[in-house]
């Protein structure tokens, strides 16, 4: 839950630091929208890396390299002196997040005793403990970055969330832990066994994660985006270009619609799951989302369009918790498959973030609003090919 915890805050702390950065390098908009998708990138490259590494060396060991190198590209990534070596060490950290984003949980599925406590863990991983990492990172910033400066402040985000996870790792975690046999879960010939259409429900999976991050990560971004274009214009006074950044109880507003709309959302989720069927649950889902972001098409103004994103995220939370539940489904993919199919769904959920937040940084916010609602739409058609779900 730790380490989870801390990725949820490192997944959404560029939109936290960003524009703040950006002014303070005096950075060109173009560099700016690549410092926004740098670790975004290099986390998808790291979680399908990651799977031949864990095989060679263990769950265990892939994630201390992962937790140790997080630590130290967060302490370089304070101390850079110009934009390219930030622009790298952001990069390093997304290596360093990626490499645990699916070991962490597969790693927790090999060792647990059945297919309810499955369920259990994917709830209380995913959707509490990364989901308080969302709210955790723009709640910091309220309380710290504008008093601490930006250098200071990345320093006590996810560092102090990975030092006992590693302590725990190597002292009260066994390596014979990782491949015991004295589970119900493992001992089960029926999960042990290959899935015979594994490459169609990878592709399923793949599609269904990366859709969802579109329609739902791209607030990381362009929520941000939408209060500049707010500071920009506001009364129509000239504003100094650091004074149009995200500032001061605007972070309120990120903490409420990317931390509060997550907490809130993947609970109902969960709990709606075992009572409806999976199609008509998961397309109401999308409904919600859609509505609320065609309000903001109108243009409405900066509250009404934030609490609409925060709807938005609302539904897309809920509809994350099946998404969460699939990521280690050993029903699902087989035990054989669990790693590679968990990490190729995270890699296509990483595509779905790295485009998404390309069209927040790099276009007006409100087409990227409108290219969401058109990938709400295509994930309907996913969504009805889960028909055996």
């Amino acid at each position: 839950m730790l380490v989870k915890f801390g990725d949820g805050v490192e997944m959404y702390l560029p939109g936290v630091i960003t524009q703040k950065i950006s002014c303070d390098l005096d950075v060109s908009f173009f560099q700016e929208g690549t410092l926004s998708i740098i670790f975004y990138v290099l986390m998808g490259i790291a979680t399908l890396a990651a799977v031949p590494l864990a095989n060679k060396i263990g769950d265990k060991t892939t994630l201390l390299c992962s937790m140790y190198g997080s630590i130290f590209f967060t302490i370089f990534c304070s101390l850079v002196p110009n934009y390219y070596t930030f622009l790298l060490s952001r990069a390093l950290i997304g290596l360093g997040c990626g490499s645990n984003m699916t070991i962490i949980g597969v790693f927790g599925a090999k060792n647990i005793s059945s297919s309810k406590i499955l369920t259990t863990f994917s709830f209380i991983h995913d959707c509490i403990a990364f989901t308080f990492g969302c709210a955790w990172a723009p709640l910091l910033g309220w309380l710290l970055l504008d008093k601490l400066g930006w250098r200071l402040f990345v320093l006590l985000t996810s560092i102090p969330l990975f030092i006992p996870p590693i302590i725990m790792l190597h002292c009260f975690i066994d390596e014979e832990d990782e491949t015991t046999e004295s589970t119900n879960l493992l001992k089960d010939d029926n999960r042990s066994k290959s899935i015979d259409n594994f490459h169609v429900r990878v592709l399923k999976a793949s599609l269904f994660g990366g859709f969802s991050s579109f329609i739902g990560y791209g607030s990381i971004m362009l929520l941000p985006s939408l209060i500049r274009n707010y500071n920009l214009t506001n009364e129509s006074v000239e504003v100094a270009k650091c004074e149009q950044v995200v500032h001061g109880n605007q972070y309120i507003i990120l903490a409420a619609v990317n931390g509060l709309a997550n907490i809130i959302g993947r609970p109902i989720g969960f709990f709606l799951r075992p009572h409806f069927k999976f199609i008509p649950l998961q397309i109401a889902f999308l409904l919600g989302f859609a509505i609320s972001y065609g309000i903001i098409l109108t243009k409405p103004g900066l509250l009404v369009e934030s609490m609409m994103i925060g709807i938005g995220k609302m539904c897309f939370s809920m509809h994350m918790a099946e998404q969460s539940i699939l990521h280690y489904d050993v029903e699902y993919f087989g035990l054989p498959g669990l790693c590679l199919g968990g990490s190729l769904m995270n890699v296509g959920e990483e595509v779905g973030v790295v485009m998404s937040t390309a069209f927040a940084v790099f276009i007006d916010p409100y087409h990227a609003v409108m290219v969401g609602l058109i990938v709400s739409i295509a994930q309907v058609a996913v969504i009805c090919s889960f028909k055996d779900r």
